[in-house]
């Protein structure tokens, strides 16, 4: 008896031992516990990602959205000459000035920041044929012949042979199309939706197909345009590693983008991208861009002799002249897209300059878009267009809400087929609805756009693309793919379930984010401000899928050991009243706190870090000299 006694007290006292550890474990974690069973009681299996359905009138949205004003542009100089169909004309009444043309274009074998001129040509008679793409004109009048008139004009002279291969351009076939990739920055598709619907109602008109559930892969441009260009990782996450070196000083010829690829399988190609100071490729030339033109038909050296003209500075914000700016590359695409009919081509149009630091800038253009696709409608009967972004807006107020959030993640994407190759193979727009609603990536797009060069396009006998990162999208996407497996990092993820705190539940996490902040910042050598926390914006805890929530070896019940909770925070900080983004990890076996990955900074920050030069400490630092 007395044996038993002290047995059920050893018991006891095991019992209550036990009990009074999980009591001192959940009492340290009171609130990640709470919000993590509560939201794991209401999910089903996070395994297979849950896209969320975003309203684009969202209540908690509506006071950042706007529709813009139309954008009118201010006529500074009389019309002199006008190009069309080849030929510079000049216009009645304007016979008493004396003209001369330069035709000019990219810096080949040089550079990539300045623009090759031809010789003066005397411009005396009413017309005069041009054989350039592109081409400058200038009139002057009286004895001192003091300008009148300057402008810089566009067009697309046909070629028979590639600028990359020297070998002549092919015909389109059933398994050749051509591809227009038409790219607008920053635009989500909510903001598609509301700043472009008559564009939008076009599309859909016209049998293009959404993806509601495309993400992209990476916080700014250039890492998503690495993946969809060339199928890497554009920069290290705490998941994946780089396989992309991101560095300035460096020319990108040697990158092996995918209009390289087509003009391997006999295309014309085209790339045009509106900003020239802060271009992908170019970026306040810390990098180079191309010493070569890397297509036959490149629009930088427009924009290169345009922007920093007397004319453009003296012109309405987005205007040249009297023309906006995005009609001007417009009608630089629509002379593409005429003169290679039934032939096989590539154009890999760039808007950035109405999205980039707009939230509601874009539909300025929407009757501009709307009119450009209505009217080639019948020249793409050959022609696979696809309408995207690289990802939704990062900078503007609306980042501070759920659901702008979630949009900043989750780029437009929209493509079409010809009407005709949709009827011949019903599986490739059967296809396409499918995967409509699953989760796509920029390295969806990217192996898609391999299928086509490769022309890799048709009935169920062909096998369409794929890698353990990405499928071709006229294939079958699967259902239960993860964020991990489409090598989408964590941050970006918008399968991840968010429960927002108060501000007072992230004390301790905006922390050790702002002390993460301030070690990058050592690496300036004191150039920069000592930061300070004023506010937190923005809190929410990030629940990863239930399968690491749970452990099946323990009857499904939470894990104890090795789990982290993800918390995403928006801080502000003096004295550069910076907003930044970024996450911090929590072990919960240590109870501490980690900050991880790049930070993503929300609101505009000018020429305050002109300081330093490093990507990463440009959108963190605020220079010392200007305290």
């Amino acid at each position: 008896m007395r044996h038993r006694r002290s047995i059920s007290r050893i018991v006891v006292l095991l019992l209550c031992i036990f009990g009074f550890r999980m009591y001192w474990t959940y009492r340290h974690i009171p609130i990640e516990l709470t919000h993590l069973l509560q939201l794991l009681a209401n999910s089903t299996d996070q395994t297979i990602c849950k896209l969320p359905k975003l309203d684009p009138w969202d209540p908690s949205i509506l006071s950042y959205i706007s529709i813009p004003d139309p954008l009118v542009c201010k006529k500074l100089q009389e019309n002199v000459t006008y190009l069309a169909d080849g030929v510079l004309h000049r216009n009645p009444g304007f016979e008493h000035l004396k003209c001369k043309y330069r035709t000019f274009g990219h810096n080949s074998g040089i550079d990539d920041k300045n623009v090759k001129y031809g010789d003066w040509v005397e411009f005396d008679q009413s017309s005069s044929l041009i054989t350039s793409d592109l081409v400058e004109v200038e009139c002057t009048q009286g004895i001192l012949d003091s300008k009148s008139y300057r402008y810089h004009w566009s067009q697309v002279v046909k070629r028979d042979t590639s600028v990359i291969t020297k070998q002549p351009f092919l015909p389109n076939d059933a398994q050749h199309l051509s591809v227009l990739a038409f790219g607008m920055d920053s635009m989500s598709r909510s903001n598609v939706l509301r700043q472009l619907p008559k564009t939008y109602k076009s599309l859909q008109k016209m049998g293009f197909i959404d993806l509601n559930g495309h993400v992209k892969v990476g916080d700014n441009t250039v890492i998503n345009w690495i993946a969809i260009l060339t199928g890497k990782i554009g920069a290290s996450t705490r998941e994946f590693a780089s396989e992309w070196q991101e560095v300035w000083g460096v020319f990108y010829d040697n990158l092996n983008l995918t209009w390289y690829d087509y003009s391997r399988e006999g295309y014309a190609t085209y790339f045009a991208e509106d900003r020239p100071d802060i271009a992908t490729f170019n970026y306040f030339n810390y990098v180079y861009g191309f010493k070569n033109q890397p297509t036959d038909h490149y629009f930088r050296p427009y924009w290169l002799a345009s922007f920093w003209s007397l004319l453009k500075r003296r012109s309405s914000v987005n205007c040249y002249g009297s023309v906006p700016d995005h009609q001007l590359q417009l009608g630089f695409l629509e002379n593409f897209v005429k003169k290679y009919e039934g032939t096989r081509s590539f154009a890999y149009n760039w808007l950035q300059d109405l999205g980039h630091d707009y939230l509601n800038r874009m539909g300025v253009a929407d009757d501009d878009f709307q009119s450009f696709f209505e009217r080639n409608e019948n020249r793409f009967n050959n022609t696979i267009v696809i309408v995207f972004s690289d990802h939704g807006h990062r900078y503007a107020e609306i980042r501070e809400t759920m659901i702008g959030r979630i949009e900043a993640r989750m780029p437009f994407f929209s493509i079409r087929l010809p009407p005709w190759l949709a009827a011949k193979y019903p599986n490739l727009p059967a296809r396409l609805k499918e995967n409509s609603n699953k989760l796509t990536t920029q390295f969806d797009f990217h192996e898609t756009l391999n299928d086509i060069a490769k022309g890799n396009i048709g009935g169920d006998d062909v096998i369409p693309s794929r890698n353990e990162r990405a499928y071709s999208l006229f294939g079958a996407v699967p259902e239960s793919r993860s964020c991990y497996e489409a090598r989408v990092p964590e941050d970006y993820c918008p399968c991840y379930r968010e429960l927002q705190l108060e501000a007072s539940e992230a004390t301790a996490p905006a922390k050790a984010l702002l002390s993460y902040i301030s070690t990058l910042l050592l690496t300036a050598n004191g150039k920069c401000a000592a930061l300070t926390l004023t506010q937190i914006t923005y809190a929410s805890v990030s629940l990863p899928p239930q399968k690491t929530l749970q452990d099946p070896q323990v009857q499904g019940k939470v894990a104890k050991g090795g789990y982290y909770i993800n918390y995403r925070l928006v801080i502000k900080v003096e004295p550069s009243g910076a907003l930044f983004e970024g996450v911090v990890i929590k072990n919960l076996d240590t109870d501490t706190y980690q900050a991880t990955g790049e930070i993503e900074r929300n609101n505009k920050y000018g020429n305050t870090s002109h300081c330093v030069a490093d990507r990463i400490l440009k959108k963190l630092c605020y220079c010392s000299d200007l305290l």
